[in-house]
């Protein structure tokens, strides 16, 4: 159920008064993404205050885009912390992931795969978006927000995954307006980027969601597989 103070979230107002440009530090984030605050160099830079990150086109289902500039002091100010979950359904069934999702209070499933397709039953896009609308959830894709192809067939060839993360953190430098757009969805509803990787550590979800926290101030939160909610079955599961 949605917070009470979600309402105090979308008025825009309130958060042009009260946005501040703090943010935390510490993040592992790409160089070309800016906190709030710092000057843009080119017309792809953050919007300040008076003009909120649009959301794109292909987010149309999603409800209007709201500024993720200051909100993060709004919270503070109510006693609320905005948060940013991930998730991985390795190893785990559909019925499994659900739950999970009803357990932290998700509201929306972010899909950050490039290309939304598994052979697992169920985590396709077409019948995951079934599944998660008919259980109460939201449900987009961002293909943007995935890996992209290059950078995950060099790291099948090689495993190194230094160098997947360099490669992919120097594209997500190049996705300025999907984080800006992402931070501001998680600021009216919780959350969850949704990829294949049981775990965190070894999954690009885990910098989209540090790329996001440094836009917005969001405290990101790993859901873990293990995570005791209900006994389910698992399988185990090669491909994504």
């Amino acid at each position: 159920m949605r917070h009470p103070s979600h309402s105090c979230r979308r008025d825009v107002a309130v958060c042009r008064i009260l946005a501040s440009n703090f943010l935390p530090g510490g993040e592992e984030v790409p160089s070309g993404i800016r906190r709030i605050g710092t000057p843009a160099s080119g017309a792809m830079g953050l919007r300040g205050p008076s003009s909120p990150a649009r959301v794109p086109a292909e987010w149309s289902n999603q409800n209007a885009p709201r500024p993720a500039i200051g909100i993060h002091f709004v919270n503070a100010v109510m006693g609320n912390t905005i948060m940013i979950f991930t998730i991985g359904y390795e190893g785990i069934d559909l019925s499994r992931f659900i739950s999970l999702l009803g357990h932290n209070g998700i509201e929306t499933v972010v899909d950050i795969r490039e290309m939304p397709l598994s052979r697992k039953p169920g985590f396709s896009k077409t019948a995951l978006r079934a599944s998660l609308n008919l259980s109460g959830f939201e449900y987009t894709h961002v293909a943007a927000l995935g890996c992209p192809k290059d950078v995950r067939n060099q790291y099948r060839v090689d495993g190194n995954w230094s160098l997947y993360k360099k490669g992919f953190l120097r594209y997500l430098a190049s996705q300025e307006a999907e984080i800006a757009a992402l931070a501001a969805l998680t600021a009216s509803s919780n959350c969850a980027l949704l990829c294949f990787e049981a775990d965190h550590n070894y999954c690009h979800r885990s910098m989209v969601a540090n790329a996001v926290s440094a836009v917005s101030g969001a405290k990101v939160k790993h859901i873990g597989v293990t995570q005791s909610v209900k006994t389910a079955r698992t399988d185990s599961w090669a491909f994504a």
